[in-house]
This record gives C-alpha cells, structure tokens and sequence, in this order.
C-alpha cells in the first residue's frame, strides 16, 4: 500500500508489474451523470498512517481532499502536475471528518483521492512512490476494481453502475473513507480521557473508539484540557489551569482540528452570587 508526494507524477498499479502507455479515455463508457462525493478522513487505517511516504505528514490537521480521475496521455494518473484539470477540490462538511464535493462521472472511471495537509504536502491513496517501487498504494486493495488496461490489470477504485448507487435529493452518492472500505468512519466513542500535563496547549484529548474490527482503538483527538466527560451524545472538557470550559458533539471528535470545541461560560451563579470557575465536573 502506498502513495507519494504531490509534485511527484503518480501511477496506477499493475498487478502484472506492467507500466501502461497509451491513452486512458472515458469514452464509450456511457452517458455522464452527476455524483456526490463523500470522504471520510477521520479513520484512516493505521497501516496507511505508518506506512506514509511523507514523513510527520499527519502531523499536521488535515486541510483537504481531492477527488483525482484518471486522464488522457502522458499517463500523470491520481495526483500528478498535469492531471490538475481533472480533480476536484472537497471541501470539509461543517467541523466534521467528512470532506464533499459533486463532479459528472460515467460508470466505470477509475478515481482514486489526494489527502492535503496544513503544511502543504499532499498524499495519495493510488499510485506508485520510489520508495516503495515492488507494491503500490495505500488504498485497501479489497475495495479496488480490477481493471485490465494496457496489458496489464490495475486495481483501482471505479464508479459503480448507477443503477446500485443510492440516491439523495436525486442525486447518486459515492461514500468512502480514505484509503479504507466503510461508508463511513464509525465514530461510536466508548471511552474519553486525557493525559498530562496539565499546563501547555498539547493536544492530549483520547478516546476509544470501537473499529469495524470491534477491537478497541485509542485515537488522539484535537484539544487540550485537564478533565473530560462524556455522555451519550456530548464531551465536555475543563481546563483547570486557565478556566476553559467547553463542550462538543461525540461525532464531531476528531484528530485534525479544535474548531468542533464550542466554549461556555465557566462561573456558576447561585442564588445570585458567581462561585468562581469550576475544579471539577461530571457530565452526564
């Protein structure tokens, strides 16, 4: 599974180790018709994450995602220079991990996405990278198409016929999540806590999460405080060293931004009188 910088031109992967030339056209593959785009970031494979060809790359909040498709000669397929013309930029879905965008696409083009990064460095979850040159990408290979094309057979992601899609307000939805197979991450949070220490502005909010696997995986989220407690649907955080108090939805945890925390005031009043910031909490 593998992937490669921006600037770099990126290539499908053959599984017959056979490098196609020729040109990669969409047509004769039916008439276009118009798709939402759905892509999850808030669960990327932890094989994925290891296995990144830019090193500290998720070190950075994760800015964006680029719906990459396949184009015509010279082969620059899923993210390189000269396939800018045909991306298309995804934007965030309000403080969610779920990044949406629309273009027209006919059943069976091969698509693959770009992950952007605050720092400017992109990924991809198609394609070839020299410093992995025996295997390809770091998309999950039990969601990919076979694909034969040039002589060779190319695993990649396809639009499905539109017939199986599932249509919103008319109009045929592709959900994923990047580099992996689910719809959608599972963002079940069974557990919520927060490590020291206490002062700085380090990012030590976790929690587990329970994977598709069912097995128990701990995920670092954005934000800093000193107690955190969770209900059924809301966490709220406290920070006793500078009176922070805040709180956010249980779907809206997330490892790439602070923006879902909504802040609230932090002074009781009882029988009129202000109490002074709190030491301590539970929230139910």
């Amino acid at each position: 599974l593998r992937a490669m910088i921006a600037s770099v031109p990126v290539g499908a992967v053959a599984v017959a180790s056979l490098v196609a030339r020729g040109r990669a056209s969409r047509e004769g593959a039916g008439a276009p018709f118009e798709v939402q785009f759905q892509v999850d970031v808030g669960c990327i494979p932890l094989e994925a994450v290891d296995r990144s060809p830019i090193e500290d790359f998720y070190g950075s909040d994760i800015t964006g995602v680029r719906l990459l498709r396949r184009g015509d000669d010279p082969i620059q397929e899923f993210g390189g220079g000269s396939r800018r013309e045909g991306g298309v930029e995804l934007t965030q879905s309000g403080w969610s991990t779920i990044y949406v965008g629309r273009a027209r696409v006919v059943e069976g083009e091969e698509i693959g996405f770009g992950l952007g990064n605050q720092r400017g460095d992109t990924i991809f979850e198609l394609g070839h990278n020299k410093r992995f040159p025996t295997t390809g990408e770091l998309a999950n290979t039990t969601c990919l198409a076979n694909v034969p094309r040039g002589g060779g057979v190319y695993r990649n992601r396809v639009i499905p016929k539109k017939s199986s899609m599932r249509l919103v307000d008319g109009v045929s939805r592709f959900e994923t999540t990047w580099a992996g197979c689910m719809e959608r991450c599972p963002l079940t949070v069974k557990l919520v806590a927060c490590t020291g220490p206490a002062t700085g502005d380090a990012d030590n909010i976790w929690g587990i999460e329970e994977s598709s696997a069912k097995k128990d995986v701990w995920r670092n989220y954005k934000g800093h405080f000193t107690s955190v407690s969770s209900g059924e649907f809301n966490t709220w955080g406290l920070n006793t060293v500078t009176g922070a108090l805040a709180w956010t939805r249980n779907a809206d945890l997330n490892q790439f931004s602070r923006d879902n925390w909504i802040m609230a005031t932090n002074n009781p009043v009882a029988n009129g009188v202000a109490q002074g910031t709190m030491d301590d909490f539970d929230a139910g």
